[in-house]
């Protein structure tokens, strides 16, 4: 036998070898427990104990499960809970926002007063909002006359609805329900009525302080007034001289051409006249010398900010007082080329600036100059005087006491801008809503309950600014709140 074929004899035997060893020890680790198992089934036998750990996971993860479920479920009860609350407390305090702000400007708008019918307001107005799909009720928290100790006609303190005065004019808000609101600076009107030239006549621009309740009450007084035209790009032309008072007095003024006129300077005498017939009305001046209790500042160049200062005579005029009126002439235009002043008529005005400073008060009154659209004819014919007896002709179409007729007919550019403010007293109108409603749980209705298992409140605040005559939300701090019968 040759080398080759000895080699190949030697591996072989050495497999078989091998072979027996493995089945040996096969047979021997295999028979151990006894079972006729191949080979085959014996080698696979180690991975049985993998398979009972598999089972063994997936009972423990399905005992885990349904031990938490319970939890989970009650943990997204809890957030729909948390989250219908919240809805609902949105809701509630969307609504006494609402009622808030139409009784405060119901009241505002009527002067103050009696307050029941804003009350009836706030009502409706809660009503036409719901909670959680529930219109919002709430009571009118009304007494007349209240009980000892309380104000503007609240029943209780603890009432849906309370009355009283928002006693500050920026943050911090304050809100006293005993205080009696009082838009203490009165009504000012003011109007530029002309075609031209607004310095013509010395009569283009007109101020009138109203004589009301309230003005008299606080015995106020203008202290100055500023007319801002740099808003609407225009300046005071006073290079050909500085703005001027009227020198009217009597009569001829330019408020009617017809039988009945009104001096361009007056003052409150006329309650005690009958209305005139076929006569004109003539009253002693407001002023008792005009020329140095009205001064002007600049009185040169051109600027776009006029001040007008008033005084009192050092006799027996206090200066600007309720019931004066005053007109006075001052140019304005637009600035050319070379310096030269396209002259501004009274539509021009429209959009200008005003601010007013009463005596004592510590805030100003702002407003702007509004586009007069009436057609009307420059001579309105017969007046009347105003219904309120202080002696006010009303010649306008609006009805404006003290607004003289517009220059010209044309709806587009009758030449006449003009605005009524009001001034403040420190205490403007103030509301306050207040309520708690129940709420009902959506885990109860899923199971048909209905009655409320919890209950939300919210409360909101709204004032009647005097100056601006709009109403607006504040939020009053707890500490800044004042609830009725507060001593």
């Amino acid at each position: 036998m040759g080398p080759p074929k000895q080699e190949a004899t030697a591996r072989i035997q050495r497999h078989a070898r091998i072979v027996v060893r493995m089945s040996s020890h096969s047979e021997a680790w295999a028979t151990t427990d006894g079972s006729p198992a191949d080979t085959a089934t014996k080698m696979l036998s180690p991975r049985r104990p993998r398979r009972r750990r598999a089972c063994q996971r997936r009972g423990v993860a399905a005992l885990w499960l349904i031990l938490v479920l319970p939890v989970l479920v009650l943990l997204l009860g809890l957030v729909i809970e948390i989250g219908n609350i919240w809805r609902a407390r949105v809701e509630l305090e969307n609504a006494l926002e609402a009622a808030a702000l139409a009784a405060v400007k119901q009241w505002g708008d009527g002067g103050g007063g009696d307050t029941q019918l804003a009350r009836n307001v706030a009502i409706a107005y809660a009503a036409a909002n719901t909670v959680t799909g529930t219109p919002v009720v709430i009571t009118d928290n009304y007494l007349d006359p209240p009980p000892a100790g309380f104000e503007n006609q609240n029943a209780a303190g603890t009432g849906n609805l309370i009355f009283g005065a928002s006693t500050a004019d920026t943050i911090p808000w304050v809100f006293d329900a005993d205080e009696q609101p009082a838009c203490g600076g009165g009504t000012v009107l003011f109007d530029v009525t002309g075609l031209g030239n607004l310095k013509e006549g010395n009569n283009r621009w007109g101020i009138a302080f109203r004589r009301t309740a309230d003005a008299v009450l606080n015995n106020l007084q203008i202290e100055w007034v500023e007319i801002d035209l740099s808003g609407i790009g225009l300046v005071f032309d006073l290079n050909g001289g500085p703005p001027a008072v009227s020198s009217n007095t009597t009569t001829g003024g330019a408020v009617d051409g017809g039988s009945y006129d009104q001096p361009d300077i007056g003052g409150f005498s006329f309650g005690t006249l009958p209305p005139p017939s076929g006569t004109t009305i003539v009253g002693a001046p407001g002023f008792t010398a005009p020329n140095t209790q009205i001064s002007f500042v600049p009185t040169n160049g051109t600027p776009t900010v006029l001040k007008i200062n008033f005084s009192a005579d050092g006799t027996n005029d206090l200066g600007f007082e309720p019931g004066d009126r005053f007109r006075f002439g001052a140019s304005a235009g637009t600035v050319l080329g070379g310096g030269n002043i396209q002259q501004a008529n009274g539509d021009d005005i429209a959009g200008a600036r005003i601010r007013v400073k009463f005596v004592g008060l510590p805030f100003e009154s702002t407003g702007a100059y509004v586009d007069d659209t009436n057609a009307q004819i420059s001579n309105c014919g017969a007046g009347v005087l105003d219904a309120t007896g202080e002696g006010q002709l009303v010649v306008h179409i609006s009805g404006e006491a003290d607004l003289p007729c517009t220059a010209s007919s044309s709806q587009t550019n009758n030449g006449q801008s003009w605005v009524e403010l009001r001034g403040g007293s420190g205490r403007d109108y103030g509301v306050r809503a207040q309520a708690s409603v129940p709420v009902n749980s959506v885990c109860c209705r899923l199971f048909g309950a209905t009655t409320g298992v919890f209950t939300v409140s919210a409360c909101a605040t709204a004032r009647y600014t005097c100056a601006n005559q709009v109403p607006e939300l504040i939020r009053v701090r707890p500490e800044n709140y004042d609830p009725p019968g507060t001593p």
